[in-house]
């Protein structure tokens, strides 16, 4: 017998260190480490180990010990609680893993249940994982690529029925899904979901949920993105997905940037050391109204894609029973996701027309100072207005349009001139050229 093996089965009773010890190597010590994200074993992948998953594979050890020392004519260790605990707790200590490399190998990997899928020039081929490349983020899905999901494709083209763009929408919508199940944010790109109820939306991202499982996905609202707390959340998810933000709502334009472009950022949790978060979340936000940006660069608007859902299914439309289906078709619609994705990958994103005119209207309308500046200006060629006149314009306008929020006359002064408004100094003060009031 080993030295370990006389301090399991000899006659003294072992310490809570050695029980931990004989766990480990049983288990294979590189087969388990715990990490700020939780506890994860080695089973032909990396999964997630709950603690009480630990605690329970540490009972059933002592239980194989206990069973083995009575065979020997010893005595039994005292089966306790705090006895469970404390080992389960040892073993979370000794195989802690502060930092390191996940999620490694081919950057097109996707994780599913039955392996590693990897891009290649002849499509999605599937492999064994490998151990030290540390996947973490992994689809709670079985790949066969002879799956369907006609069910899913009648609602597909129910969602976007009679539109022009029809096929783009449902392309981009699946391309998106399958953006979500990788772990990089190289596209930078997000996605709202518009409408008012019943259009379908509820229901899409319902199916993008269960693709990813719940464990893999987020639902920090924007209000609360600012929050290093609440960012913290996002580690090792594959989505946020947010329903029904409220009318008004003003976007944490920097947060959101830094994060849709996976930009590393120092986040805590709750009485936990700061830590480094590298996000690949991808952003999904349902909603009636689309929200005011806090900025107006072109950074935001380049990484946003708007899907608009017109039709509304009430009555005998409406099937209660639809997402179940489209639950059990949920291998289909991976195979949909990912050759929309793969597309992407090829060439780009192919936006809809309706998403384009969508995002230009909805920079249009977000932007005060641009609508004020359409609606009560024209130009001018031998005209000029006072800024102060100006700025009390826009404030009257913005009472009459409810602006909730009106901008500071130096972000008024500011905007004009990104707008390409000239201006010049007079006895009277600044003076803006080239235009007239009306």
């Amino acid at each position: 017998m080993t030295d370990q093996n006389l301090s399991i089965f000899g006659g003294d009773l072992p310490d809570e260190n050695a029980l931990a010890e004989a766990f480990l190597v049983k288990l294979g010590d590189d087969c388990i480490f715990n990490h700020r994200s939780g506890m994860y074993r080695f089973d032909f992948c990396w999964k997630p180990m709950h603690a009480e998953e630990l605690r329970e594979h540490v009972r059933q050890q002592l239980k194989s010990i206990n069973q083995t020392r009575r065979e020997g004519g010893l005595k039994a260790i005292p089966l306790k609680r705090s006895l469970v605990q404390n080992v389960a707790a040892l073993i979370e200590t000794v195989t802690y893993k502060a930092s390191g490399d996940f999620n490694l190998g081919d950057p097109t990997t996707i994780g599913v249940r039955n392996g590693d899928l990897v891009l290649t020039n002849d499509g999605w081929q599937l492999k064994d994982p490998f151990k030290d490349e540390y996947r973490l983020a992994r689809l709670p899905v079985e790949y066969d690529p002879k799956a369907t999901a006609p069910v899913f494709c009648e609602f597909m083209d129910a969602i976007f029925e009679g539109e022009e763009d029809a096929v783009e929408k449902q392309n981009l919508l699946l391309a998106m899904f399958g953006y979500a199940m990788q772990t990089r944010s190289h596209l930078e790109k997000f996605v709202f979901l518009v409408g008012n109820g019943a259009n379908g939306k509820s229901v899409a991202l319902n199916v993008l949920k269960s693709l990813l499982g719940a464990e893999n996905i987020a639902a920090i609202h924007p209000s609360r993105l600012a929050n290093a707390f609440d960012r913290a959340e996002l580690d090792q998810k594959f989505a946020n997905i947010v329903s029904e933000s409220e009318h008004g709502l003003k976007l944490p334009a920097a947060e959101l940037k830094a994060l849709i472009s996976g930009e590393s950022m120092t986040v805590s949790r709750k009485h936990q050391q700061l830590f480094t978060l590298d996000p690949f979340a991808t952003f999904f936000w349902a909603t009636n109204h689309l929200p005011n940006p806090s900025d107006f660069s072109d950074a935001l608007y380049r990484r946003t894609f708007i899907l608009e859902f017109n039709h509304q299914f009430n009555g005998e439309r409406r099937d209660v029973n639809l997402f179940d289906k489209l639950k059990r078709e949920r291998q289909g619609i991976l195979n949909m996701c990912l050759k929309a994705y793969a597309a992407v990958e090829r060439s780009g994103f192919d936006e809809p027309t309706s998403s384009v005119k969508a995002r230009a209207e909805w920079r249009r309308n977000a932007d005060q100072v641009a609508c004020w500046l359409n609606e009560h200006t024209a130009p001018d060629l031998c005209g000029e207005i006072l800024l102060k006149q100006a700025y009390a314009d826009l404030v009257e306008w913005a009472a009459e349009s409810g602006v909730r929020h009106v901008v500071t006359r130096k972000t008024f002064a500011e905007r004009l001139e990104n707008l390409g408004i000239g201006k010049k100094h007079t006895n009277c003060g600044t003076a803006l050229t080239g235009m007239r009031l009306g």
